[in-house]
């Protein structure tokens, strides 16, 4: 069963800095990001030509850790693709195509579109469920990307959980 889910923000910065933190950056995203708890480059795959990181290794609270890959990257284009491992065994794959658009002077947009393969049990109950947390994972991950590459500040949410992962590495 197959889930297609599709998300774009416009952004208050040039395309070539939306393009910078999405891809150049692409390891560091946990740390602007309430969607993560962390985030690192992922050392054990290839890297591909004109990208800085082959793939990273997230952790997202109360998920776990989940690795992804970049499988396309082009720097002329703004676009690039990676899959995701470390889901739970319904899932066959997931990839998401991040693309970059400039819109004139100092404006961008970037879109997200996750496709979800799944077996068809119990996928075909677990997908609607999936793709609407999905959905509204990547509506606050743009949001809070806006907030980072316009202003250079995590969202609250972000603080909250940093707080929260300070208190408990200090217990």
């Amino acid at each position: 069963m197959t889930s297609t889910i599709e998300r774009s923000i416009d952004i208050d910065a040039s395309a070539d800095r939306v393009w910078h933190i999405a891809a150049h950056e692409f390891d560091r995203v946990g740390e602007w990001t309430s969607q993560l708890n962390f985030s690192k480059a992922n050392t054990d795959v290839p890297v591909p030509t004109d990208a800085t990181v082959g793939g990273r290794v997230c952790s997202a609270p109360g998920f776990g850790e989940v690795k992804e890959t970049i499988t396309n990257f082009s720097e002329q284009g703004r676009t690039l693709t990676y899959e995701v491992e470390g889901l739970p065994g319904f899932v066959k794959q997931v990839n998401n195509t991040w693309t970059v658009t400039p819109l004139g002077e100092g404006r961008a947009r970037i879109n997200m579109r996750v496709v979800l393969n799944t077996n068809a049990f119990p996928g075909r109950l677990l997908v609607p469920i999936l793709s609407r947390k999905l959905g509204t994972s990547i509506g606050i991950y743009q949001q809070e990307m806006k907030l980072w590459v316009e202003e250079g500040r995590i969202s609250p949410a972000k603080e909250k959980l940093k707080a929260k992962l300070a208190a408990k590495a200090a217990a």
